[in-house]
């Protein structure tokens, strides 16, 4: 309320003096909280002041996005080029209110040809390279009771898989995922936020690319522990440039993936899908199943 020198009410306000929230259950994590007064008015009888109090609460999920595959397409040569490695990730970023912010992250090594003929100028390829890259993606978000993320940090993969080659053995690797224990959650799914696969400098073949015999980055054997929260599964990682003129090379893969813990009274099914391209049948191969 303020007053003139006369004495005589000349308009009013309300002093906003703080908050006090409380939850009867168990404690949560926050997407919205606010507090606030507004629309002041003084009333008629010069003495009471109407206004609008307003208080802002929202619980906090928890949300984590998921690659659900890729394609690389060169769109400026279309024989292709040779590659020392490429890669996709997924960097999850901050949960506000709805809406969750990630950073798709692409790279790729194109090199020249291992074959002399093959290169620029002579077998008449371009001199750059134009490449377009895209992650396919799904985010899995929850209440926060009934979900809980573990995700491997951008700069820690979770599996690594390093190996000189050539070599006919399948790289692998077992990996390990701390999440929440006590049996808050009874089920758990991993899933792939990014891989990378890179060939290093190997004598006598460290400035050309390779040829690809065989690529392969995927999980299997998983396993989970509900009183511990811990989860393990097998990362396969490995390269092949197997045929007729066979190169060494030395080879790094990464795998980042994230834990999905849930209660539900379904646990959730795997099922190994598998496509071959024949040559009569072009370039794609589409499979449909069902859960």
């Amino acid at each position: 309320m303020t007053t003139t020198i006369s004495g005589q009410n000349d308009g009013g306000t309300i002093v906003w003096q703080g908050f006090d929230y409380g939850w009867r259950g168990e404690p949560h994590r926050l997407s919205r909280l606010g507090s606030h007064l507004d629309s002041f008015a003084l009333q008629p009888d010069g003495r009471t002041v109407r206004a609008r109090y307003i208080s802002d609460f929202g619980v906090g999920n928890v949300a984590t996005p998921l690659l659900r595959g890729f394609d690389i397409a060169v769109t400026n040569f279309p024989s292709g080029f040779q590659t020392r490695g490429f890669g996709v990730q997924l960097i999850p970023g901050p949960l506000s209110g709805n809406a969750l912010r990630f950073t798709p992250s692409f790279t790729i090594h194109p090199e020249r040809s291992p074959d002399p003929l093959t290169r620029h100028p002579i077998g008449g390829g371009p001199s750059v390279y134009e490449y377009s890259m895209t992650a396919y993606f799904t985010v899995v978000a929850g209440p926060r009771r009934g979900i809980h993320f573990t995700s491997s940090l951008p700069a820690s993969p979770t599996a690594v898989v390093a190996y000189q080659g050539p070599s006919q053995a399948q790289q692998q690797a077992r990996a390990h995922i701390e999440g929440q224990g006590g049996r808050a959650f009874d089920h758990a799914v991993v899933g792939v936020q990014g891989f990378s696969w890179h060939l290093d400098d190997f004598e006598g073949t460290h400035f050309d690319g390779r040829y690809l015999r065989r690529i392969q980055c995927f999980m299997d054997e998983f396993s989970y522990d509900p009183a511990s929260g811990a989860a393990s599964f097998t990362a396969h990682l490995s390269f092949s440039n197997q045929g007729t003129a066979v190169f060494g090379y030395n080879a790094e893969h990464e795998l980042w993936a994230g834990l999905i813990q849930f209660s539900s009274p379904i646990a959730s099914t795997s099922k190994t899908l598998s496509n071959v391209v024949r040559t009569a049948q072009g370039v794609e191969v589409i499979t449909e199943f069902t859960d």
